[in-house]
């Protein structure tokens, strides 16, 4: 049996649970979700958010029997958990891809990032089935014309919750993206998609092909998401949410393009988190 932590927000979870239902399906070995960091906390800082999705893998509380599993303690060697976890406790601390990660077996307790589609892959057709709405999202008459369309184009930028490692990106960034998609894209429409809209209008420029995921639209983040993923290409930034957003876009034909520095001021290995066919600005 194996326990992943679930973490952090929507594109994290995504992350998370991806790389435990391709573990599951690997190994046929039973891995359960802990969702202890949501249920525990008395003022959680982010939502759980994959009970909107038709996940498969079964959910825990770990936190009802170890009060100390959302303390860094958890993982130390001597730790007097590991006797219920055996086969290791083991807390990832970079992002680049572990292939011995990919065969893990046993009484063990997982908490990482994971963010490589190569540990979940093969088994892709499994992820974009799961990662779906359980609930019929209502997208306005207006939107959902321009989605109709065949030119859109998803603008992903954000500003408000980086820390000082996970900087937010240059507007040079978004112009040379923008450029690259001139180039390719016969009159493209653009879906902006942020946490700080107003910024976004009063800074930059998209032209009239334009349209703004206001706040007075009032979408979930998941709903969010998932529009993003209904547009045909898409420019994301250093950011797991619109990563999802651009991986489970259906198109054979889709353009994406990320950020060529993914952690824009630390060492972190990131090689591994932007798939090859993705274009790097």
């Amino acid at each position: 049996m194996v326990v992943v932590r679930i973490w952090e927000g929507l594109g994290n979870q995504l992350f998370q649970y991806a790389y435990a239902r391709a573990l599951s399906l690997r190994t046929k070995d039973r891995v359960y979700l802990d969702i202890s960091e949501y249920e525990m906390s008395p003022k959680p800082v982010r939502k759980y958010e994959l009970c909107h999705f038709k996940i498969k893998q079964p959910v825990i509380n770990c936190g009802r029997i170890f009060p100390f599993v959302n303390k860094d303690s958890f993982y130390t060697k001597n730790n007097q958990y590991l006797r219920y976890f055996p086969a290791g406790l083991i807390k990832e601390e970079d992002c680049y891809f572990k292939r011995d990660f990919c065969e893990l077996k046993g009484l063990l307790y997982l908490k990482g990032w994971f963010q490589s589609e190569k540990y979940f892959k093969e088994f892709e057709s499994h992820i974009r089935e799961e990662i779906y709405p359980r609930n019929k999202i209502k997208i306005t008459r207006g939107l959902r014309k321009i989605l109709n369309s065949d030119n859109t184009v998803s603008v992903h930028i954000r500003r408000g919750d980086f820390g000082k490692d996970h900087n937010i990106l240059p507007i040079e960034y978004y112009e040379n993206s923008k450029r690259v998609i001139l180039e390719r894209v016969d009159n493209p429409y653009f879906i902006i998609f942020s946490d700080d809209i107003l910024w976004v209008k009063e800074n930059m420029n998209f032209g009239l092909n334009c349209f703004y995921m206001d706040k007075e639209y009032s979408y979930k983040d998941y709903e969010e998401l998932m529009i993003m993923s209904r547009c045909k290409h898409n420019i994301i930034a250093n950011s797991t949410f619109s990563w999802w957003g651009a991986w489970l876009n259906p198109s054979k034909d889709k353009i994406v393009i990320a950020p060529k520095k993914w952690f824009l001021y630390n060492p972190k290995k990131d090689f591994d988190i932007v798939p090859n066919d993705w274009i790097r600005v």
